[in-house]
C-alpha cells in the first residue's frame, strides 16, 4: 500500500469503505545422585529445580507496555511479543501453537527480538479498549523483557463467536482517539489499524476463527509515516494460520486439559518442550526424596519419571497434597527458597528467572553434569514440582518460553484436578453398605511392582450371578500386562499413569479362554495417612471419572457413547463401530471404599442378561464399598 503525504477525506473513505468490506467478510464467515527423576543405566545425573512465575511475567509486561498500554502512558510506544522458536522436525514446537512464532516476527516483520514472555494477564491495548473475553494464553516479545516491543493474544469468547468479537475489537480500535490517530486498514481478509502518537506509531491487527481471535500489536518508536508496514500483513496472514491450525489441533491450553490429571500428560510435556521422539511417564514406586528441598512440604502422592524413547532428555514430576490449615502458596514459597539456595555440587548453580507470583521457574547450570530447569507450581491444597534435564549442554537448549508454557499446563492441571478440587461433585456418596457381606479371596493382582493387597477387591466367586454368568462360577484370571492399569474404554495408559498411589487390577472369567472374561476391577489406594489428604484424594479420582466417562470419546473405527446409570458413579458406555459391528456395552461404576484413600472401578465387559447390567454393578459397589 502506498505511503499518503497527505491524507484527504477521499482517501478516508477509501479506507472507510474497505474496513466495511472486511466487516462484512468477517461477519459472513527438570551432580550424580539423580533423586527427582531415576537413574538410567550408568548415566546417573544430577537434577535440579527450577521455577517459573507468569502471573509475574504478565506484571512485568504490562509495566513495560504501560507507555504502550494504550499505546504509551509514559508516551513511549513499547515494542510488541513475539512468539518462539519455528517449529521444524527437529526445532522446539512454540509453546503456544495457537499463535505466531518468534521465527515468524523476525521472518515477517524484520522484528531484532530475541525474548518471548509469556502474560497470564492481557495488558492495556490502545485507549483501553475492551479485550474479548476467554483469555487462553498470550506473551510479549523483544530484545528485553522490560520493554516489548509486542504482544500476541489468544482468546475464546465466551457469549459471542470468534467473528462477533473480533468485529466489535475492530470497531473499538477504530474508535481509540488522541493521543493516537487511528487510521483503519484493509487487508484481506484482516482488519489492522496504524496508530500514531506524538512518539511513534504502531499496529494492532485482529485475526479470527468462529471459535478464537488473536491480537497482534507491534510499536516502534522510529516510525513516523508508514501507513501500514507490509510485513505486519505478512504477519497477521501468518497469524490467521496458526489460530486455525492450533483452535483445530486442540492446543495444549484447552481440550487437552479435558482428560484428567493434576500434572502435565506425556503429551504436553512433549508439545511444550518441542520432544520429537515418544514421550513416557512412568510412577515412580515406592516415592523418592526430592533434591534440593531441605524438607517436604506436604504428602507426597504423585511422583513420575519423564523420558524421551532415544534422547539425551529426562524429567520428572511431584505433587505433594498440603495439610489441613496449611497455606499451599506458603508451602510452595519454602520450596521456593531451598531451591534458590541449593548447590548440589561443583558447578551447581541456580538462577530464579521470577520472583513474584507462580508458576516460578528457576534455571540452572551443574558443569560436566548438564543443565536444566526447575517449575514450582500451586493449586488449592496442593503444590507441584517439576523439572527438565538437558545432560548433554552447559546451557539447556530447552528455553523459558517453552518451560514456562509446560509450567502454565501443571498449573492448569493441579487448580483443576489437585487435592481438594471439588468444583466437580463426587461421582458418589460416603460409602454405605448393604445386602451380602463381601469376603476376601487370595487372586492376582497385576499392575505396577507395588500393588494394593487383593484383600481391597471383590472377590471373583461374588461376581457370580445368573443374570450376569448365567449361575456359572467366576474366578480371577491373569490380568493386563505390568503396568497397564486402563480399563474402561476413553482411559489410555498415559492418563492412568498421571495419578498417585498404589494401584492395581484384578481381571474375572467363567472359563480358561481370553473370551471367558467377563470384567475387571481396578483399585488406587492413596499412601498418605492424612486423613484430610486421603478424602481429598478420593474426591479427585471420582471427578476424574466423571469427568471422563460422562463425555465418551471417538477413535478412528467407533465412538464411545455415554448413557448415566440410575445410580449416580454409574455409565453404560457403548462402542459403535463404523463398519456395521454389532455395539458392545461396557457398564461402568466408581465408588469409595471402606479402607480410607481406597477407590474402586468396576467394569461388566459381558454380561449374561444385559438388561441387569446396571443392577448387577451395584450389586458389585457395594460389596467394593465394604472393603
Amino acid at each position: 500500500m502506498a505511503e499518503h503525504e497527505d491524507w484527504t477525506a477521499a482517501d478516508d473513505a477509501v479506507v472507510r469503505r474497505a474496513m466495511a468490506t472486511l466487516r462484512a467478510d468477517v461477519e459472513s464467515v527438570p551432580l550424580a545422585d539423580v533423586r527427582f527423576v531415576k537413574a538410567r543405566g550408568q548415566a546417573r545425573r544430577r537434577q535440579r529445580l527450577l521455577t517459573w512465575g507468569a502471573a509475574a511475567a504478565a506484571a512485568v509486561v504490562v509495566a513495560g507496555v504501560a507507555g504502550y498500554a494504550a499505546l504509551g502512558t509514559d508516551r513511549t510506544p513499547a515494542p510488541l511479543p513475539p512468539q518462539s522458536s519455528s517449529t521444524t522436525s527437529a526445532a522446539p514446537v512454540p509453546g503456544y501453537a495457537a499463535l505466531p512464532t518468534l521465527a515468524d516476527w523476525r521472518t515477517d516483520l524484520k522484528v531484532d527480538a530475541t525474548t518471548l514472555t509469556p502474560v497470564s494477564t492481557p495488558p492495556t491495548v490502545l485507549c483501553g479498549v475492551p479485550l474479548p473475553s476467554g483469555f487462553v494464553d498470550g506473551y510479549s516479545v523483544g530484545a528485553d523483557a522490560s520493554r516489548p516491543r509486542g504482544f500476541a493474544l489468544h482468546f475464546r469468547p465466551t457469549g459471542a463467536t470468534g467473528t462477533q468479537a473480533a468485529t466489535a475489537l475492530a470497531e473499538a480500535v477504530e474508535k481509540c482517539r488522541a493521543p493516537y490517530t487511528v487510521l483503519p486498514h484493509y487487508r484481506d481478509p484482516f482488519g489492522a489499524a496504524w496508530v500514531t502518537s506524538d512518539t511513534g506509531s504502531g499496529y494492532v491487527g485482529v485475526v479470527s476463527t468462529e471459535d478464537a481471535v488473536a491480537v497482534l500489536v507491534y510499536t516502534d518508536p522510529k516510525l513516523k509515516a508508514d501507513p501500514l508496514m507490509a510485513g505486519f500483513g505478512d504477519l497477521l496472514n501468518t497469524a490467521q494460520s496458526r489460530l486455525k491450525a492450533g483452535e483445530s489441533s486442540g492446543a495444549a491450553s484447552s481440550s487437552s486439559l479435558d482428560q484428567p490429571g493434576a500434572l502435565p500428560l506425556a503429551s504436553e510435556w512433549k508439545q511444550a518442550l518441542g520432544l520429537t521422539a515418544t514421550v513416557r511417564l512412568t510412577p515412580v514406586k515406592p516415592f523418592e526424596a526430592v533434591e534440593c528441598l531441605a524438607s517436604e512440604p506436604g504428602t507426597k502422592v504423585q511422583q513420575e519419571q519423564v523420558t524421551a524413547d532415544g534422547a539425551q532428555f529426562e524429567g520428572g514430576q511431584v505433587r505433594f497434597a498440603i495439610g489441613a490449615g496449611q497455606d499451599s502458596a506458603t508451602a510452595a514459597e519454602g520450596i521456593t527458597k531451598d531451591i534458590a539456595g541449593c548447590v548440589a555440587g561443583p558447578g551447581f548453580k541456580v538462577t530464579m528467572v521470577q520472583t513474584n507470583g507462580f508458576p516460578k521457574l528457576f534455571s540452572y547450570t551443574a558443569g560436566d553434569a548438564g543443565s536444566g530447569w526447575f517449575a514450582v507450581v500451586v493449586g488449592p491444597r496442593d503444590v507441584g514440582v517439576l523439572q527438565v534435564v538437558d545432560p548433554s549442554h552447559a546451557t539447556s537448549v530447552y528455553t523459558e518460553e517453552q518451560v514456562g508454557a509446560l509450567a502454565k499446563t501443571a498449573m492448569a492441571r493441579i487448580k483443576q484436578y489437585g487435592t481438594g478440587t471439588s468444583g466437580t461433585s463426587p461421582t458418589t456418596s460416603a460409602p454405605t453398605f448393604t445386602g451380602p457381606k463381601a469376603i476376601n479371596e487370595d487372586m492376582p493382582v497385576s499392575g505396577p511392582s507395588l500393588k494394593p493387597s487383593s484383600k481391597l477387591f471383590v472377590a471373583a466367586s461374588q461376581w457370580t450371578s445368573k443374570a450376569l454368568t448365567r449361575g456359572v462360577t467366576v474366578t480371577a484370571g491373569p490380568g493386563a500386562l505390568e503396568g497397564s492399569t486402563a480399563v474402561v474404554d476413553c482411559e489410555t495408559d498415559a492418563q492412568q499413569a498421571a495419578i498417585g498411589g498404589l494401584v492395581g487390577v484384578v481381571s474375572v472369567r467363567t472359563g480358561a479362554g481370553n473370551a471367558s472374561y467377563i470384567g475387571k476391577q481396578r483399585v488406587h489406594v492413596d499412601q498418605s495417612t492424612d486423613p484430610t489428604t486421603q478424602q481429598g484424594y478420593v474426591k479427585a479420582r471420582l471427578a476424574e471419572a466423571k469427568a471422563l466417562y460422562a463425555k465418551g470419546c471417538s477413535f478412528p473405527t467407533y465412538t464411545v457413547t455415554a448413557t448415566p446409570g440410575p445410580t449416580e458413579g454409574t455409565w453404560r458406555l457403548d462402542a459403535v463401530f463404523k463398519d456395521g459391528t454389532p455395539t458392545q456395552s461396557q457398564w461402568v461404576g466408581v465408588t469409595a471404599q471402606r479402607t480410607p484413600g481406597a477407590v474402586s472401578t468396576i467394569v461388566i465387559t459381558r454380561a449374561a442378561d444385559p438388561k441387569q447390567g446396571f443392577a448387577e454393578l451395584d450389586r458389585l459397589l457395594n460389596l467394593a464399598r465394604q472393603k
